[in-house]
């Protein structure tokens, strides 16, 4: 019997209830997998015996209080959006054009609508321009 454990970091109380169904669903897939879920948050370590087998801990957040003893570890972390989209380019992923947004640039439109998706986010820190809409 090969034992292996598989442990889910997640966010916190809110989540425990999709992790344990989460939980369920793998271990009616393979009872050979053990299944561990955390709150990011939680203090609670496994026990050593728990780390001799092949382990795999996924992290929804970035930063957990586990402390990780044996195998590999997938966990979350925010990527900025342009080399987001340079690495996929890299890659050969087809993405869409991304570039800053720059007051007065003129953006493709038909019929008076906005063609494609915006996301309009901070690059850098800039100084309030104007403190009204009615100033334009």
């Amino acid at each position: 019997m090969a034992k292996r454990n598989l442990i889910l970091v997640h966010r916190g109380p809110q989540y425990e209830n999709d992790f344990r169904e989460i939980g369920k669903k793998i271990l009616a897939i393979d009872r050979e997998i053990i299944i561990h879920a955390f709150a990011s948050d939680s203090s609670v370590q496994l026990p050593s015996l728990a780390w001799i087998w092949p382990t795999l801990v996924v992290a929804f957040t970035s930063h957990f209080r586990l402390e990780v003893k044996r195998g590999a570890v997938l966990m979350n972390d925010q990527i900025e959006k342009f080399a987001q989209c340079k690495a996929f380019l890299a890659a050969g992923i087809p993405t869409p054009e991304t570039l800053p947004f720059d007051f007065g640039k003129m953006l493709e439109r038909l019929r008076g609508l906005a063609l494609g998706m915006f996301l309009v986010h901070p690059v850098e820190q800039r100084k309030l321009q104007l403190q009204r809409i009615d100033q334009l």
